[in-house]
């Protein structure tokens, strides 16, 4: 899907800097203190599975950036 290649492209480490995956995600999530209108993330696809379980997307999101500097 194109929507799915634009995010890879979005997040992808080996092309972003840390400061523009965290402007990227800022972007994507709403977060924005101005108006505080905020986006909530409802299901994430993490190695092939599909994450509906805020604990989870929240747990893979945290594994993800934990890890960042490792790889």
């Amino acid at each position: 899907m194109a929507e799915t290649e634009y995010f890879k492209n979005k997040f992808d480490t080996k092309i972003n800097s840390l400061k523009k995956l965290w402007s990227n995600l800022n972007t994507v999530c709403s977060a924005s203190r101005k108006n505080d209108k905020r986006t909530t993330v409802n299901a994430s696809n993490v190695n092939g599975s599909k994450l509906e379980d805020k604990n989870d997307i929240c747990n893979a999101f945290n594994d993800y950036f934990a890890t960042l500097g490792d790889k």
